[in-house]
């Protein structure tokens, strides 16, 4: 089909000048909305990144939605005449296809937004940003010390992979800490130094743990749970005990708290062997 013949054909020319206009509308829209949210006062820059994010997603959906609704027609001819080639590209963009449907899921059931620490196929982070692909994370480290990478999550691992948040209480998380022990040493003596250690740790901020965790109780529909540390033992294998602790930690303070037990738990079992 040559220019002239395209020229004449008024339903394509009416489609293309209504989608040129419709980009035009949509990122002048998110412009103008853009600075007006820059403009605004926040509590937090947390705020102001999830309006950002949450901007871009909502022009990149509607330019989609009425992308669709323009080109509906074209659309449904060259679905109609062209089975076998979309059938194709169906199992070439599957991928592609997965990770929208998992930017759907993360979108309706509000997994997680910016600033939760999430867990998700084994990588562990805050998140950064999301759109309709993927998720950014700031790395956490099994220390649970920041590393200072960045992960990028494509969506489709939500549809296969549980994500575990641990902000659902937003300030705090109950943390577990696990101390093995050959079978010979004296365990209830290493559980009661490790239960002591964990309460003198956790004392100046147990309060605030409780209360948090009430509110997160009564928010979510929950029975309440107690926050005070508490311990227990596992044999993983024969000639090995393991002792844990539970106990409450502010969201992002997991490593200095994990460390401050344990430092004051060696110290009590090295006073106590000495003085044994």
């Amino acid at each position: 089909m040559d220019l002239s013949a395209i020229l004449h054909d008024r339903t394509l020319v009416v489609n293309v000048v209504a989608s040129v206009g419709l980009f035009l509308a949509v990122f002048g829209l998110r412009a103008a909305a853009l600075r007006y949210v820059r403009s605004q006062e926040f509590p937090s820059d947390e705020d102001r990144v999830r309006w950002h994010v949450r901007l871009r997603n909502l022009a990149l959906m509607v330019t989609i939605v009425l992308l669709i609704v323009i080109w509906a027609q074209e659309l449904r001819t060259l679905a109609l005449s062209a089975i076998a080639i979309a059938a194709a590209i169906v199992i070439a963009t599957k991928e592609l296809i997965l990770c929208i449907s998992g930017g759907i899921f993360r979108a309706t059931t509000d997994a997680y937004t910016v600033g939760d620490r999430i867990e998700v196929s084994g990588q562990r982070g805050d998140v950064q940003s999301y759109g309709l692909m993927a998720t950014k994370l700031f790395e956490i480290g099994p220390n649970n010390q920041k590393t200072g990478r960045s992960i990028a999550i494509p969506h489709s691992v939500l549809l296969s992979e549980p994500v575990l948040n641990e902000s659902i209480m937003e300030s705090f998380v109950l943390h577990t800490i696990r101390i093995p022990l050959v079978e010979e040493t004296d365990w209830e003596a290493a559980e009661e130094d490790l239960l002591a250690s964990a309460r003198e740790v956790t004392a100046p901020f147990l309060d605030d743990a409780r209360a948090a965790m009430g509110e997160a109780s009564d928010r979510y529909g929950l029975l309440r749970w107690s926050p005070e540390p508490r311990t227990t033992l596992r044999i993983p294998e024969a000639g090995k005990i393991e002792v844990l602790v539970r106990l409450p930690t502010p969201i992002n303070e997991k490593g200095v708290t994990e460390q401050a037990v344990i430092r004051r738990y060696l110290e009590k079992r090295t006073s106590r062997l000495r003085s044994g």
